[in-house]
Order: C-alpha cells, then sequence, then structure tokens
C-alpha cells in the first residue's frame, strides 16, 4: 500500500479533490478477495491485474482538463496519467522506453499473421 501511495504522490496529480486516502481506497477496491487473510500476506501484495485496476480507478477519479473534451474519457485520462508516470521513472528507464503500437496496428498485425503472414515463394 505504501509504494502505491508514493507512485500515486510521485505523480503530481493529488491536489484538493483528490487526496491520498482515495488512492488508498482505489488500492483496496482492486484487491480481490482474500480466502485467509490471518495465516497469509497475500492481501498486501498485488497481482499485475489488480495493479491495473487500481490504476484505472485512481486515474477515473482524478479531475484532469484536457483541452477540447470537458469531459474526457477514461482512454485519454489513462494516456495522460501514463506520461505522468513516464516522467517519475529514473533516465535509464525513460531513455530507453518504446512507445507501444496503437490498438489499429496490432490489429493489423493480427490479422496479418492470422493470413498466413508474408507470402514466400
Amino acid at each position: 500500500l505504501e509504494e502505491f501511495e508514493n507512485l500515486v504522490a510521485d505523480s503530481g496529480i493529488l491536489d484538493d479533490d483528490f487526496f491520498a486516502r482515495d488512492a488508498d481506497v482505489c488500492f483496496n477496491l482492486s484487491m480481490m478477495t482474500q480466502v485467509d487473510e490471518l495465516n497469509s500476506d497475500r492481501h498486501f501484495q498485488m497481482q499485475p491485474i489488480e495493479f491495473y485496476e487500481a490504476l484505472a480507478r485512481v486515474v477515473d477519479k482524478w479531475r484532469v482538463q484536457i483541452e477540447g473534451f470537458p469531459t474526457p474519457a477514461l482512454g485519454m485520462k489513462i494516456e495522460r496519467y501514463l506520461t505522468k508516470l513516464l516522467q517519475i521513472l529514473p533516465a535509464s528507464l525513460r531513455d530507453n522506453f518504446v512507445i507501444p503500437p496503437s490498438v489499429a496496428e496490432l490489429e493489423e498485425l493480427y490479422y496479418w499473421i492470422k493470413s498466413g503472414g508474408p507470402q514466400l515463394k
């Protein structure tokens, strides 16, 4: 929880409308129910899917202003937040970061592979 709080705080989105306790709630709501919380510390550790959900919940609560969009869609807010996260990465990671292809490019690649890929003669 502390690491997640630090990530949200370091990204710079905490303000008068979004507090650290809001991020804590996002963290807790994203965790799957655990069968045995007394004999296991699993409820303190997030799986990747839980982390993605927690980030999405944080971003959904974030009141970001995007020019031309009075109420930006969640996808736009996530893109804006990921650029903020990229800025707090160490320079060695940030300099080697490659922006993944767009959904359209991925779909094109998928259908290209599904159709048999390159036609060799």
